[in-house]
């Protein structure tokens, strides 16, 4: 006998921790609207039910703060002692399951009606299908998805969901597939999917445009191997409507009417379900009205009639802020705590873990129904509110609105923002400068920044439009020379490099000066550097130094660097004693506890390691604070290893977990070293994990070692 809603609220309420009924802060899925969402109905269906289950002791309520639900207490519910041993007499069927979902699946909840479509889109995926799925704002696509992806885990099957928003780009959604230290290139990340892994790509539609083509690219690549399933709101991209379509339909009103109330008459719940098309959230908006709705045969107009004339100007000026937000907001951003709670306690709010926007099918309407000046009003006064707040993700949030304020001198006040923003959310910094960019009617400042990010982000197309258009100076040409570089010509990209070197100011000629030669040095695949090569590279850099000025302030730092240079370069023809005359100067003049002079022991000491020092050695590598380092030490020793033994692979793998920021060409090259070593590593991964490595090759401008690698996947295939 099929539970009844009270069974499986009651069952629900039971899965929370027993101390969770004094705790201070409760997730929301204990608060009247996450019961709702979970259970699949409408939050008067839940009213009687809870009024039986309190009176019969079963369940308690109390005032509490909610997890992401702001500062303010509300209702919520835990079972008592009684109701969870009512509860466990509940007879269910319980399969083991031995899949997993990776990624940022939502919550999955009680669907209504839909499971034949369940299975259907379940058994094409298994069987090697990709499908699209499309259909309303509203109208249950992702939740559909969900318990798609609950049937692959209750049968074993492995389920990566990537959820995509504005700034989704092929980065994240790997992050999502795979985790933090995922592949960034579209052929590593197909080639580390498994044979049978289930992929579910959702919210295309919410990609921003500056996005849109990559993201289609890696999806198409994605399909090749079968067994995904996409969902977006219509029309479904011009790249993607090859594929079989699925359309999600309003729900059959008898299924329909199972998500209102069982106190409301049957043949008007069926009415109204009808009247609604079986709309899911349509339906759930039901209870959001004081008085009772007219029905309506258009959910567009019922949202207006019966929705948003309902709310007070205060959850209407909560509302109109909160849609045009740029990504999902927490609780406690949110300036109207009165207001938001009121739009939640509406179902007007749609929830990500402890993360919010509008409902799609409201924010559609409503944004339809606000004047383009009052919208510019409201981005005005946002972006002085997110002024207020510290942060990477304050300040991309607050950029957006400046932006979209019609603010005058966007440059100014996003250039220097604009590496902690990257930092925060690294694909906002290209579409912040993109969309100023064309608010400001082509600022040059911001077209060299679209430039320099696009190199940085291998999106090279978009680099070579910017860079044709912005003017001639030594800084476009550097940004010119690195293109022609990742594109292969070498002796063009030098000759260009060199000629704009030389019209710089002192400064910058210093600096240039020395990335140049540390990426010459880096473009190499690690064993022994011809002679020759590094001849010319030791001749550079004495060169370098007989031309610096004694008087500079750069100068002393910039010895430094030179003498780091040499030491590398000794080590790479193994020429210890040359390398050891090195570490001794730098010692002389700095001192032993200075951290360049001990990170170039422990690195001549790694050198020179036996088998039998590798143990102390990993420990000192591992006890170094600095990320960067301990994973370039790390490296370095596992390259001068044939056979490496186990404690050296062990503390590979450790440092493999570290996070190794790409913002700078060092992390770049520290990226493709990490994912060769992988390929050497794990030969389940040898031909991915090299195609990563030549991505990030050819990022830090190293096209001589991204060569030699391309080469090595080319005899492995």
């Amino acid at each position: 006998m099929p539970l009844t809603l009270a069974d499986r609220l009651l069952r629900l309420l039971s899965e929370q921790s027993e101390s969770l009924a004094s705790a201070w802060d409760v997730p929301r899925t204990a608060s009247l609207p996450g019961l709702s969402e979970r259970l699949g109905v409408v939050r008067s269906a839940l009213h009687t039910h809870l009024k039986y289950l309190q009176e019969s002791g079963l369940i308690l309520t109390r005032q509490a703060h909610v997890i992401g639900g702001g500062s303010r207490k509300r209702t919520v519910v835990h079972p008592t002692s009684e109701g969870r041993r009512r509860a466990s007499s509940f007879s269910e069927q319980t399969i083991e399951s031995h899949g997993e979902i990776i990624g940022s699946a939502p919550d999955r909840i009680d669907l209504v009606g839909r499971d034949s479509m369940v299975s259907k889109i379940f058994e094409r995926l298994i069987s090697g299908d990709t499908l699209v799925l499309t259909g309303l704002a509203g109208i249950g696509k992702t939740s559909l998805l969900r318990e798609v992806a609950h049937s692959a885990i209750t049968e074993g099957h492995k389920v990566r969901w990537a959820q995509l928003d504005m700034d989704s780009d092929v980065r994240g959604i790997a992050h999502d597939l795979f985790g933090l230290n995922a592949p960034e290139n579209k052929e590593a990340i197909v080639g580390m999917l498994g044979a049978e892994d289930i992929v579910i790509i959702d919210g295309i539609h919410e990609l921003h445009p500056r996005h849109e083509h990559a993201v289609l690219d890696l999806i198409l690549l994605i399909t090749e191997r079968g067994r995904t399933s996409i969902a977006c709101r219509a029309p479904v991209p011009d790249t993607l409507r090859d594929f079989p379509i699925i359309k999600v339909e309003g729900l059959a009103p008898e299924n329909a009417a199972k998500m209102l109330s069982d106190e409301m008459d049957p043949e008007e719940a069926l009415s109204l379900a009808e009247a609604l098309g079986g709309h899911p959230l349509a339906l759930a908006l039901l209870d959001s009205n004081s008085e009772a709705p007219v029905a309506t045969t258009a959910v567009h107009d019922f949202v207006q009639q019966n929705v948003l004339v309902s709310l007070t100007n205060q959850s209407h000026d909560v509302l109109d802020r909160v849609i045009l937000e740029p990504v999902l907001l927490y609780g406690n951003e949110v300036e109207d705590e009165n207001g938001f709670v009121d739009l939640d306690e509406r179902a007007l709010l749609r929830w990500r873990s402890q993360l919010f926007g509008v409902e799609t099918l409201i924010a559609t309407v409503r944004i339809t129904e606000l004047p383009s000046e009052e919208r510019v009003k409201i981005h005005g006064e946002l972006a002085m509110q997110w002024a207020e707040r510290s942060g990477g993700r304050a300040r991309r949030i607050e950029m957006h609105h400046r932006i979209r304020s019609n603010q005058d001198n966007l440059a100014d006040l996003l250039l220097p923002v604009l590496e902690e923003i990257s930092i925060a959310i690294p694909s906002a910094g290209i579409i912040l400068v993109e969309d100023a960019l064309e608010a400001s009617g082509g600022d040059e400042r911001l077209r060299f920044e679209a430039a320099r990010l696009s190199i940085e982000r291998a999106e090279y197309n978009e680099a070579g439009a910017h860079l044709e258009i912005l003017s001639k100076n030594p800084m476009s040409d550097i940004l010119r020379s690195r293109l022609l570089r990742v594109q292969g010509d070498t002796s063009s990209a030098d000759t260009l490099e060199t000629v704009a070197i030389e019209q710089m100011d002192e400064e910058s000629r210093i600096r240039f000066t020395l990335s140049s030669i540390v990426r010459r040095i880096d473009d190499w695949i690690p064993g022994t550097k011809y002679r020759e090569d590094a001849n010319f590279l030791l001749d550079a850099v004495d060169t370098f130094d007989s031309s610096l000025n004694p008087e500079h302030p750069l100068t002393a730092g910039a010895r430094i660097a030179n003498e780091m240079s040499r030491f590398r370069l000794y080590l790479d023809l193994n020429e210890v004693d040359s390398a050891q005359s090195v570490l001794d100067r730098l010692t002389i003049a700095s001192g032993t506890r200075d951290p360049i002079v001990r990170r170039m022991r422990l690195r001549l000491d790694a050198h020179r390691a036996q088998p039998d020092d590798v143990p102390m050695i990993v420990a000192r590598i591992e006890a170094e604070p600095d990320n960067i380092e301990r994973c370039r030490l790390m490296h370095s020793m596992l390259d001068r290893m044939l056979d490496p033994p186990p404690g050296l692979l062990a503390g590979f793998e450790r440092s493999s977990l570290l996070q190794i920021p790409d913002l700078t060409p060092l992390g770049r090259r520290l990226l493709a070293s990490r994912w060769r070593l992988i390929a050497r590593t794990d030969p389940s991964r040898r031909i991915p994990a090299l195609r990563e490595a030549v991505h990030h090759l050819q990022r830090a401008e190293c096209p001589r070692a991204a060569s030699e690698l391309i080469e090595r996947v080319h005899r492995l295939i």
